[in-house]
Formats: C-alpha cells, structure tokens, sequence
C-alpha cells in the first residue's frame, strides 16, 4: 500500500515546444523516486486544470503536488500559488515565488559553462537567441549577459525576438547581419528546439552557415520529429554543442524533496534544489580545437557518449570490460584511449563523478550518510570518508554543516 500519493501534472505547452521527451525524463525519475518511498503518482496532462483541482478540492487525495508546467496564464498562476498554501507543492520549470519549492536546471551555471567555453575556443562575441515571452528563455538571456560581462565578451542581441509573426522571423536578423559580416562569433539558442529550428531555417533557404560560427543549445534531447538529430551519429549539420538539463534527475529529487517534507524533515516553503548542469562539447563550437583536432568529431563522440553513459550508470558497478564492449573496444585499447581523451584514468573519473554526485546529496537533500554513499555506488563508510575527504578536503558530515541548503523543519 502506498505511503504517500502524488500527483504529476504536465503541460500541453512542453509538447508545443518539443519538450516530450523531458517530460518522459521527468516522468522516469518521478516513478522511480517514488518507489524508494512507497509512494503512488498519478500522471495528468493538459486535460486536466489546475483551477478545477482546487474548486473540486480534487487536491486532498494527494500528499504533494509536482507541477513541469510554465503557469504562462494569471488563472494558473493564482490556482498554483492557492494550491501552495494547502499542501506541498514543487514545480520543476518555474522559479515561482519567495516561498515556492522549486526543483530545476542551474540556468546560471549552464550558461556559465557554454560562455567559458566559447571563450577558451576563442569566439570574441556571442548572440542569444530564444522566444522571449517564455521565462526561462528570460533567466538563460540575463545569465548569459552577466557571464559575458565576467568573462569580457561581446554581446550582440538580435533587434526583435520572436514575434506574432513566427517563431523563425528571429533569425532574419542573424542572416542580415551575417552578409553584411557584423553577425557574432557564436550564437547560443534558449534550447536545442530552437538551434536545430535557426538550422532547418537556413536549409530550405539554402543559406549556408560558415562552420566558424560556433552554434550551442540547452537540452541534450534528441527531437524525433525534427530533421535534424542531436545525435552525434547523425548525418546532417555539424553535432550540437549543449548543456545537458538532467531531467530524470529533476524529477527524482522532486519527489525526495516532497518526502522530506512531508516527513518534516525540511521546512514546507521556500525549498530550492538546482540540478547541476553539464556541458556537453561537440563539433558545433569548435575553433581552436578544430585544427589540431582532425578527427575532431570522432573524439567528440567518444567522449560525449562515455559521458553519457558513465553519469546515468555511475552509482553502478564500473565494470570496464562491459563498457568496453558497449563502445565496440577491447578493454585494454578502451582503458588507452579514455585516457588519451580525458587525460585521466577511467577509475579516478568514475571516482569524481560519484563523489560530485555526493557533495550534491550532502547540500541539497535531507539523506543519512549512509543512505548517500550506498546511492552513489559505495559500500564502505571507511572507503566513502577516505575517498570524500581526498577530493573536498573535509568529512561527509563537516561537509554538510559549512555547504547544506537543507535545514530542519521545527
């Protein structure tokens, strides 16, 4: 019997933007979380209001709401902030208020990493491109401006954003701009959905963009009905440089979030978790790399794809051999070329990701010790100390006292 019951609304919105597959991500970490506790889910679409759950008092059957919905309208706005006030609530797309419980991407730090990158590939200015009426694209277009500030990069903003004449007359003004050579060095898009949009725009105009303009989104999800894959086996434009948004992971600290309440072991208000980006390099903003790197695109594929593979399997046993035969390799040449590509051995890697992960739960999450080494695939406490202390300096526990975000309801 369940424990606890939640329901997980999703929006029609996330489908008009090519957001599904997130939605799947999302979905997988909720179902999975909630297995750790006991718990039910219900999954609703756009079919189902929000303001009809508070008028039929439809919201008493669940312990906690989950919302992945952009509350674009003021009527689900005033029915979400309601819904706040009776039970806990977490939304992992808006910020929402001082005193909302909010489980989403570091958009900061995601546009940090693609800024810094640009930078060490040498592009000198870098453009933003997104539909402005939606919030995150708002929050990415602000980071970036305060990240080119820091890393002193030029900023050139396209003169219109996206307008009631379509979603693609943004990129008018790019291609203006490129023959008359003033377009910037690099052009960061708000998601993956609008870089490959800005690309299928230039292709049905034959319009050929210079590969010395480096292109970056925000995703890492690959759009089955879009022409062009995110893959980097796909043919077609050069492999989308991106920033990997860890759904499944949002949704499954959504749900631990909502537990941890729930069992009062965290304050019901104003809970914040940011889910920590990674930067995932290909071919689409190299520069200085390209020339040095003539199988520059072969390595970015290994390397993205052992990324891939070692995050979402890194609470695992690293069996190396297994992976090497995932990658088509003897254990012996995979061992050589990892650390040709990461220019650190496969074990010490495994390692990092493992402990990272780690210093997340420590700061984010209510989880016992105990509870967090088993997580991240250790299963000596004597071993996790050793190994913790090494990378951070610092015991688990002291750890958790000077970084965590977490605070014990009273």
């Amino acid at each position: 019997m369940a424990t606890m019951r939640i329901a997980f609304f999703s929006s029609d919105a996330q489908i008009i933007f090519s957001q599904h597959a997130m939605t799947v991500d999302l979905m997988r970490g909720v179902a999975e979380e909630s297995c750790r506790y006991a718990a039910g889910v219900d999954y609703f679409d756009d079919r189902v209001r929000l303001n009809d759950l508070l008028k039929k008092r439809a919201y008493k059957r669940y312990d906690g709401l989950i919302a992945a919905m952009p509350l674009a309208q003021p009527g689900e706005v005033r029915a979400w902030r309601a819904l706040e006030r009776l039970l806990p609530c977490v939304n992992v797309l808006e910020n929402g208020g001082p005193d909302s419980n909010v489980v989403k991407l570091d958009d900061e730090q995601a546009i940090d990493l693609i800024v810094s990158h640009l930078v060490a590939e040498g592009h000198p200015s870098v453009g933003f491109y997104g539909a402005g009426s939606l919030s995150f694209t708002r929050r990415r277009r602000h980071a970036l401006l305060r990240s080119a500030q820091r890393y002193g990069i030029e900023v050139r903003l396209p003169q219109r954003s996206a307008s009631s004449r379509g979603e693609t007359s943004k990129y008018e003004d790019v291609f203006s701009t490129m023959a008359r050579g003033q377009h910037p060095s690099a052009l960061v898009f708000d998601n993956d959905y609008s870089a490959y949009l800005f690309w299928i725009y230039a292709d049905k105009r034959r319009i050929r963009i210079p590969d010395t303009i480096a292109i970056t989104g925000i995703d890492n999800i690959v759009y089955p009905h879009s022409i062009i894959s995110a893959s980097d086996a796909a043919p077609g434009p050069r492999p989308l440089t991106t920033v990997d948004i860890e759904a499944h992971e949002t949704g499954r600290m959504a749900v631990r979030m909502l537990a941890e309440i729930v069992q009062r072991k965290r304050p019901a208000r104003g809970q914040r978790i940011l889910i920590e980006p990674r930067l995932i390099v290909r071919g689409s903003s190299l520069r200085k790399s390209r020339p040095v790197q003539r199988s520059a695109g072969e390595g970015n594929v290994f390397r993205s794809s052992v990324i891939d593979y070692c995050s979402r399997r890194s609470s695992s046993a690293a069996n190396i051999r297994q992976i090497a035969r995932r990658f088509g390799m003897s254990h012996a040449y995979f061992l050589i070329k990892f650390k040709k590509e990461f220019r650190v051995t496969f074990t010490s890697y495994v390692n990092n990701i493992r402990l990272d992960r780690a210093a997340f739960y420590l700061r984010s999450t209510a989880m016992t010790v105990t509870d967090i080494y088993f997580e991240v695939g250790y299963k000596s406490h004597e071993h996790f100390n050793r190994f913790f202390k090494k990378r951070f300096g610092l015991l688990p526990t002291v750890y958790r006292k000077r970084n965590a975000s977490v605070h014990q309801a009273h």
